[in-house]
C-alpha cells in the first residue's frame, strides 16, 4: 500500500486532522461503556439517584461530542475525497491529452481515459473511513484488549481462546469474496470492451440487420454482470448471517461464563455488561482489519492500472526554438517501423517555400505515416526530419505545430454550431470566410447559417459539409503549411474543381501538401511525390 500512501502525502495536513478526530472519537467511545457500568452498578443497582443523574448526563454529553466529532470527520473525509478525485482526474485527463499518438492505435482515447477514470474512482476510497480507520483500529485493539483484562482476566482469556474462530471465518469469507470481486471486475471490463466496440457502429447494425444479434450480445453481457453481482451479494448476506450467529454465540458464552464468575466472586453486573460491550468493539476491530485486507486487494489492480497509465510516455517537447517561417522541409533517410512492420523505408526528399506538392500512392503506401512524422505525431526510427536545416525536435512542439494547418478526410467536429467548430475559440470574421465560396455557400443556404448546430460528431451534416468546415477552420488561422489529406473526397465535382483552382492560383500559403488519388487534379506546374510500399518512387513534375 506504499503507492496508496504516496497518493495521500500531498494532503497530509487534512489527513492529520482526520486522524486526530478519529483518535479523539475512539477515546470517547472507549470511556462510554465505563459510564454505563457505573450507571448500572452505582446508580440503578445501588439505588443512588445522584449517581444515575451524573452518569446519565455524562453519557448524553459524551454521546453528543462523539456524534459531532464523527460529523466533522465525515466532512473532512468528503472534502479530501472530492479534492483528491478532482485533482487526480484532472492529472489523468491532462496526461492522456499529451500521450504519444501511437498509443491510440491499439486503444481509443475513450478507452484509455475511461480506464484511468475508473481506476481513480476506485482508488479514491482510500480517502474514506475504512482506509484511515485501519490506522486507528490498531491502537483501538490494544486499548480495548487492555480494558477487557482490566475488567476481568478470566473472561478475557476465554474470549482470546474463541477469537481465532472469528478470524478463520473472516479469512474464509474474504478469500471467497476476493475471487467473486475479480469475477465481477472481469464481467464489467468485458462489457465495457464490447460496448466500446459497438460505438459508432449503428449504421452497420442497420445495414446488416444485426439488431437481434447485438441485443442478444447485450443481454448476455448484462446477465453475466448480474450473475456476478448476485453471487457477491448472496455471499455477503451469508457472511453477515454467519458473523451474526457467531457474534451471538460469543455473547451467550460471555454471559454464561460471566454469570458463573459473577455468582462466585465480586464481579458486578455492570462489569459484565461493560465487558460484553468492549467485546463487541474488539470483534468489530477484527472485522475492520479483515475488511481492510479485502479492501487493499480490491483496489490493488486499480493502483497498478493507474500507475501503468501514468508511465505511458507523453509527446517529447524538449525543443526551445520558435518556428515562425518555413523555407525548407527535408526528410533524410527516414525509416518508420510500427508493430514490427516497416512503413517508411529510406525516405528522402525536400520541399521548398513556394512549392505546391501532390502526395500520391495506393492505400497502405505510407502517406498518412509520412504526414504524421511531419506533424511530429510519430518519431522516425532512423533518419531525420529538419525544417530550415534544424532537426524538428529542437523546435518547441506548440510553436512547430502552429505552422501547420491540416484538413483531414475524416473530420472531427464537436457538438456546437458551425461557427464554433470553425473558430475553435478564436476571434474570426465571418466575412473573411465567405470569400471561399466553394466551402461557405452551403452554410449561407442553411436557415440558421453560421449558428447551425452540427450535432454530436457532426451527425447533422454530410461528409462533404464536414470537410468544408474543416477547410474553413484551417484557412482562418495564419500558418506556413497547408496539408490537405483527401480533403475534397466528399465534395461535388464543381466544388472540387474550384478548390483546386484556388489552391493553384489564390492560396497564400507558402507551402501546400495535398494527398489525393485523383490524378486529374495534378497539373504540369505541380510537383508530385509518389509513395510506393513505403518508399519515394519518383519525385518531379507531372508529365
Amino acid at each position: 500500500m506504499r503507492t496508496a500512501w504516496n497518493l495521500l502525502k500531498p494532503y497530509k495536513k487534512r489527513l492529520a486532522v482526520i486522524l486526530l478526530l478519529m483518535l479523539v472519537t475512539a477515546g470517547v467511545s472507549f470511556v462510554l461503556p465505563f459510564f454505563s457500568k457505573h450507571l448500572l452498578d452505582d446508580g440503578l443497582i445501588g439505588r443512588d439517584l445522584k449517581a444515575v443523574l451524573i452518569f446519565a448526563g455524562l453519557l448524553l454529553v459524551f454521546s453528543v461530542i462523539q456524534h459531532l466529532l464523527q460529523l466533522l470527520q465525515a466532512r473532512q473525509e468528503t472534502l479530501l475525497s472530492q479534492n483528491m478525485g478532482a485533482e487526480w482526474k484532472e492529472k489523468a485527463f491532462a496526461h492522456s491529452l499529451r500521450l504519444k499518438a501511437g498509443y491510440f492505435q491499439d486503444r481509443s482515447f475513450f478507452k484509455i481515459i475511461h480506464d484511468a477514470m475508473y481506476d481513480v474512482d476506485h482508488i479514491m476510497s482510500i480517502a474514506d473511513g475504512i482506509f484511515l480507520t485501519s490506522v486507528v483500529t490498531v491502537f483501538e485493539m490494544f486499548g480495548v484488549t487492555a480494558a477487557l483484562f482490566f475488567l476481568d482476566w478470566r473472561l478475557s482469556l476465554f474470549l482470546m481462546a474463541l477469537l481465532p474462530i472469528r478470524i478463520l471465518l473472516n479469512l474464509w469469507f474474504s478469500k471467497r469474496v476476493e475471487k467473486l470481486a475479480d469475477e465481477m471486475r472481469d464481467a464489467h471490463r468485458g462489457y465495457h470492451k464490447w460496448f466500446e466496440n459497438l460505438l459508432g457502429g449503428i449504421r452497420e447494425i442497420k445495414l446488416w440487420g444485426l439488431y437481434d444479434r447485438k441485443v442478444g450480445e447485450y443481454d448476455g453481457k448484462i446477465r453475466t454482470i448480474q450473475q456476478a453481482e448476485k453471487r457477491i451479494l448472496l455471499h455477503e448476506r451469508r457472511e453477515g448471517a454467519a458473523s451474526g450467529i457467531l457474534h451471538q454465540l460469543f455473547v451467550s458464552a460471555a454471559y454464561v461464563t460471566g454469570g458463573i464468575i459473577l455468582l462466585k466472586t465480586d464481579f458486578t453486573v455492570g462489569s459484565l455488561v461493560t465487558f460484553i460491550t468492549y467485546m463487541g468493539t474488539l470483534l468489530g476491530t477484527v472485522d475492520m482489519l479483515m475488511s481492510f485486507r479485502f479492501f487493499t486487494h480490491r483496489i490493488a489492480p486499480n493502483i497498478e492500472g493507474l500507475k501503468s497509465f501514468f508511465e505511458l510516455e507523453e509527446e517529447e517537447n524538449k525543443g526551445t526554438r520558435t518556428l515562425e517561417e518555413i523555407e525548407e522541409i527535408r526528410f533524410d533517410h527516414v525509416h518508420v517501423t510500427l508493430e514490427e512492420k516497416e512503413i517508411l523505408k529510406d525516405v528522402s526528399f525536400a520541399i521548398r517555400r513556394g512549392e505546391h506538392i501532390w502526395l500520391r500512392g495506393e492505400n497502405g503506401s505510407g502517406k498518412s505515416t509520412l504526414l504524421n512524422v511531419l506533424l511530429r505525431f510519430i518519431e522516425p526510427n532512423e533518419g531525420t526530419v529538419s525544417v530550415n536545416g534544424i532537426p524538428v525536435q529542437e523546435y518547441d512542439l506548440a510553436s512547430y505545430r502552429k505552422c501547420f494547418c491540416t484538413v483531414p478526410q475524416d473530420v472531427a467536429l464537436f457538438d456546437g454550431t458551425i461557427l464554433e467548430n470553425i473558430s475553435m475559440g478564436r476571434e474570426i470574421r465571418k466575412e473573411d470566410l465567405e470569400q471561399y465560396r466553394f466551402a461557405s455557400d452551403f452554410i449561407l443556404e442553411k436557415e440558421e447559417g453560421w449558428q447551425t448546430k452540427t450535432g454530436t460528431e457532426g451527425t447533422k451534416l454530410s461528409g462533404g459539409e464536414k470537410q468544408k468546415i474543416a477547410f474553413l477552420r484551417a484557412v482562418c488561422v495564419p500558418s506556413q503549411v497547408l496539408i490537405l489529406d483527401e480533403a475534397t473526397s466528399g465534395y461535388d465535382r464543381e466544388s472540387d474543381e474550384e478548390m483546386n483552382r484556388w489552391l493553384r492560383e489564390e492560396s497564400a500559403f507558402p507551402v501546400s501538401i495535398a494527398v489525393s488519388h485523383r490524378t486529374t487534379a495534378f497539373t504540369e506546374k505541380d510537383r508530385v511525390l509518389e509513395l510506393e510500399n513505403g518508399t519515394i518512387r519518383e519525385t518531379g513534375k507531372r508529365t
